[in-house]
């Protein structure tokens, strides 16, 4: 399946397997819209589901209602894709154990795939009657927010939050729940009793894990409640890991109330061995299976071997993030570069002399011939009108150029890492993670805006184009200025 073909392909489950197909009404109107520019991943995904979404959610009148249901159709088709790819990620990493099958893909899908597009919609009214059964495709494309999350990261976070999914893998000894949501809500003195129920553990083993829960309770979920109070967080936020501040803080609980000395480390490990033995007390209480083996990999490190097997959804929104962070590249990329050509070329228009005027032009074009088509100075001052090629130099000005493309980028880069990264880390942690953040994203910058574009240019070559990233969303704005002018 093509990258584009994702919004007019409808996946769905056909006698019990998977198939893909084709709207060709949604098919057709993604193509009028977009045309090539999506198919050759010049239009990030991100700007196609909002501009979408903006045809969906714009106010009814008498000659939209055709546009906004096809439109609605293609984020259908993508969200049917979200969901059997976040089901097929699930299948291969918890579905098989010691080389036998216990669920497959199809058997997630069934719970979650059950959306229906109507190739034929003539009127709103005829889209709304699937809207209405209650799909998970309806509710994923109506509580959507563009701007907290992207649509992909939205619609992991809700198949695995479905009830009848979650209820069906912990059939299977899977509780999708992390370590810390778990020590949360479990109360020390409920405990007591299922370490006393389920576990060979000594009354003093006992009283260690109960004091360590109350540590535990004391410091990390009185932070977090207090997060939620101010609005900072929301209570279904996922709770991350223990920072190494509040682990510290913990180690000096258990000092003050029991005179018992553990390292930060130690701390950490136990509290991860206490929520291992819990989530299979609830495994048990709910299927009477008690879970006997890990579904970690074998190659992981001893650091994180007790780390349970939800946890490994961890790698799902790492591949989230990092979806979201290269769209988010491109779009900041292609801001800057809007915001920097449109301001010199400003420069130029505001004053009234023909030559001045002449020169906006000029540039525009210079800027064409040297990234888009890699021609020299010399010969791009013989096309432009120019005498010779320090004055194309002169009036590029490359360096200063990037150098502000670089400093607007990292700006809006920024902001808009931090606002993903929220999704993933409650803001007391990320405040401590901004500096590591902004040298991360000055360094990727740097890479992609180049202080010497010549370096680009393949050596012996002339007349070919400029091959970065930098270059090639340059030369399509400088395409799209063409088509909009």
């Amino acid at each position: 399946m093509g990258t584009a073909s994702k919004y007019w392909q409808w996946i769905r489950l056909k006698e019990g397997k998977i198939a893909a197909q084709e709207v060709a009404s949604a098919k057709a109107f993604f193509q009028q819209q977009f045309g090539e520019l999506a198919e050759q991943a010049e239009l990030p995904d991100e700007q196609i589901q909002q501009m979408l979404l903006q045809l969906v959610r714009a106010e009814a009148t008498s000659t939209d209602h055709t546009a906004r249901n096809l439109a609605e159709s293609c984020l259908r088709c993508l969200i049917s894709y979200e969901i059997a790819r976040v089901c097929a990620g699930l299948a291969a990493r918890l579905g098989v154990r010691n080389g036998a099958t216990c669920f497959t893909r199809e058997d997630l899908c069934c719970f979650v795939l059950d959306d229906e597009i109507r190739e034929k919609a003539s009127n709103r009214a005829l889209m709304q009657s699937s809207a209405q059964s209650c799909s998970l495709a309806s509710k994923i494309l109506a509580t959507f927010d563009p701007q907290k999350a992207g649509l992909s990261l939205w619609v992991s976070r809700q198949v695995r939050l479905h009830k009848d999914l979650s209820d069906f893998l912990q059939q299977h000894g899977v509780y999708l729940i992390t370590d810390w949501a778990i020590l949360n809500d479990t109360k020390p003195e409920r405990l007591r009793s299922i370490l006393s129920e389920v576990c060979s553990l000594t009354s003093i083993e006992i009283e260690q894990a109960e004091l360590l829960l109350q540590g535990y309770h004391a410091v990390y979920l009185s932070d977090r409640q207090t997060l939620i109070q101010q609005g900072a967080i929301k209570a279904k936020q996922k709770c991350i890991d223990p920072t190494p501040e509040q682990l510290t803080r913990m180690g000096e609980y258990l000092r003050s109330q029991a005179n018992l000395y553990l390292s930060t480390a130690n701390i950490l490990k136990r509290l991860q061995a206490l929520a291992k033995q819990l989530r299979q007390y609830r495994i048990y209480s709910r299927t009477g299976v008690f879970p006997t083996e890990s579904l970690d990999p074998p190659e992981k490190n001893a650091a994180i071997a007790d780390i349970p097997a939800a946890e490994v959804d961890e790698h799902d929104e790492t591949n989230e993030f990092l979806r979201e962070y290269r769209q988010q590249l491109i779009t900041c990329l292609d801001q800057a570069l809007e915001q920097v050509t449109r301001d010199r070329v400003a420069y130029f228009q505001r004053k009234k002399q023909e030559k001045a005027q002449q020169k906006a032009e000029q540039l525009l074009k210079a800027l064409e011939l040297f990234h888009c088509r890699g021609q020299s100075m010399g010969k791009i001052a013989l096309q432009i009108g120019l005498e010779a090629q320090y004055q194309v130099t002169q009036l590029m000005q490359l360096k200063d150029f990037r150098a502000t493309v670089r400093c607007i980028m990292l700006q809006h880069l920024g902001d808009r890492i931090r606002e993903i990264a929220s999704v993933y880390v409650d803001p007391g942690r990320l405040h401590h993670l901004d500096a590591q953040i902004e040298v991360a994203l000055e360094e990727q910058v740097t890479k992609i805006v180049v202080e010497d574009p010549r370096k680009e240019a393949a050596p012996g070559k002339t007349d070919h184009p400029l091959t970065s990233l930098f270059s090639r969303r340059l030369c399509h704005h400088l395409d799209v200025r063409k088509t909009v002018s």
